[in-house]
């Protein structure tokens, strides 16, 4: 076997190796490992590889060879992953709907610049060239699938995708310019190790770029999970002093109660009857006052709802609750909930605030998880008419040449549980409702 045919060995079964690792990688994003040994898993990536390039070897037909190999990762989703059947046969088939879609459209694609479909068959550097495209964009549509898959968790942005996009697409381009120099110098047949490891080394370094966004991304990720627990804290600790307050407060109004029963009853005995209704209007406002906390079942929704709370019991607002949510976790990311409830609660406290002091300041709220919708509405009056400009609600403060931005984050987290948001400004009072599938 000479270098060239030992070469073209390493390069198929590099290849090869590659996409079983992207099936694998995909299995353990979506399903999670079985076993906690790592080597049951590189025995299954060698021995997957060893008999698709058993296949290539014999020549098999290659509808056969897809055939084989999705049985395999089907086997192996049901043994070593945690895959069930039904959601296994869906995954591995959008994975072959990926791979063949990769291959057959960046290899149309390259045929139109390098040549022949039939050179890509062959062992050339259009065949290396192929191969490396093929594997890329390959690569790129897996990462994309588990991201949707970590949709809940992960917020890219365009940019991001552009940056991941603009490195292969460079080394696409200066893998054809190799090519095209090595055609044109086929009379040197030493140019064709070294433009195959450029290539090589162009599939290393973008492999590499690939790793340093993840870390980059996952690092951002969780700062942002750190500031939510920062945020978790401090809501928990404010918590905890309210109800501490409440406590102390408690203990004066048993105290206050010892001395309130006592004229109560001198005035009973007097039948002053003015007397004891003042002094009963006493007790209701002190058990009201003590009556005020949130018990909705999640902690860090008390929190927020009790901070909110408090700060329009500074401005003389009411807030009323209707609250029927399922116990525990909250139906999604409490970041997102805590922009949606937050945003709303903040403008609806801010309009009260510029009410007249003879206007009622009261706010209503009301949280609904039913028949897999959460809704969440919030009503308050208008202390002046909004300034609508198209479909969009400018901000009616005093830099009301600016939309609210409350409402377009509230917009944009609805839009992406592909949800609904209604305004409703009828009657001199605002009506925020969004209402969002989980």
């Amino acid at each position: 076997m000479n270098p060239s045919s030992i070469l073209w060995t390493v390069i198929e079964l590099s290849a090869t190796l590659f996409e079983i690792l992207l099936i694998l990688t995909l299995l353990s994003h979506w399903f999670g490992r079985r076993f906690a040994n790592p080597l049951y898993y590189a025995g299954v990536a060698a021995a997957m590889t060893g008999i698709v390039y058993l296949l290539n070897i014999l020549a098999a037909p290659a509808l056969m060879t897809v055939g084989i190999v999705f049985a395999l990762s089907l086997l192996v989703s049901l043994t070593v992953y945690n895959g069930k059947l039904r959601q296994s046969l869906l995954l591995l088939l959008i994975y072959n709907i990926l791979w063949g879609g990769s291959e057959f459209g960046v290899l149309i694609g390259l045929s139109q610049v390098l040549g022949s479909p039939e050179n890509f068959a062959l062992p050339t550097m259009q065949r290396l060239v192929g191969l490396v495209s093929t594997k890329l964009v390959l690569f790129i549509l897996i990462r994309l699938l588990i991201r949707f898959r970590q949709r809940n968790v992960s917020r890219l942005s365009w940019p991001y995708y552009l940056a991941l996009l603009a490195f292969p697409g460079a080394s696409v381009f200066t893998i054809i310019s190799l090519d095209l120099m090595w055609q044109k110098r086929q009379q040197s047949i030493n140019v064709q190790p070294f433009a195959a490891a450029a290539v090589i080394a162009l599939l290393f370094a973008n492999l590499l770029v690939y790793y340093l966004f993840d870390r980059l991304q996952l690092e951002s990720e969780e700062r942002a999970r750190l500031q939510l627990f920062e945020r978790q804290i401090e809501l928990e600790k404010k918590s905890l002093n309210r109800a501490e307050r409440q406590h102390t407060e408690l203990r004066r109004l048993a105290h206050d109660l010892n001395k309130i029963i006592t004229p109560i009853s001198v005035y009973a005995r007097q039948g002053n009857i003015e007397q004891i209704e003042e002094s009963l209007a006493t007790i209701r406002h002190s058990i009201a006052e003590n009556a005020a906390s949130i018990h909705s079942g999640n902690a860090f929704l008390d929190a927020l709802l009790a901070e909110r709370m408090a700060l329009a019991l500074q401005q003389n607002t009411n807030i009323r609750t209707q609250i029927a949510l399922d116990p525990g976790e909250l139906p999604i990311p409490a970041e997102d909930f805590c922009v949606m409830l937050g945003n709303a609660l903040d403008n609806a406290i801010e309009a009260c605030a510029r009410l007249p002091e003879s206007k009622v300041r009261q706010i209503h709220l009301m949280i609904r998880q039913e028949k897999g919708m959460l809704q969440l509405m919030v009503k308050n009056p208008l202390p002046e008419p909004l300034i609508i400009l198209g479909e969009e609600y400018l901000s009616s403060k005093r830099n009301h040449n600016r939309r609210g931005i409350g409402i377009d984050s509230m917009r944009r987290i609805v839009k992406r549980y592909r949800g609904s948001i209604d305004i409703d400004t009828n009657a001199d009072q605002f009506t925020l409702t969004m209402i969002l599938p989980i």
